[in-house]
């Protein structure tokens, strides 16, 4: 279950069976409040622009705490390999 001692942490979001990295901001029970970054290719992701992707969601809609995603150029990053392999591995259960 994710707690308010979890606000600042990344996490990867399932959502339509697709995976959303994105920051913890709060949260309230069993809800967790996540500014999700968007998918440009095969574990490559980018902050939406110009509206920003905050959403609520149910915490069993949350996959993971992963490291925040490292660079790839100016406005990608990638996930970790090992964290990226077990989302890829929950996606298909």
């Amino acid at each position: 279950m994710i707690e308010v001692k979890h606000i600042g942490e990344w996490c990867v979001v399932n959502y339509d069976n697709e995976a959303y990295p994105g920051f913890i901001m709060d949260a309230e029970g069993h809800s967790v409040k996540v500014k999700c970054m968007h998918r440009n290719g095969i574990n490559k992701f980018h902050w939406p622009s110009p509206r920003e992707d905050i959403c609520w969601y149910y915490d069993w809609h949350i996959l993971c705490l992963i490291p925040e995603p490292q660079a790839l150029n100016k406005r990608s990053v990638q996930i970790e390999a090992s964290a990226w392999k077990y989302v890829e591995e929950q996606l298909q259960k």
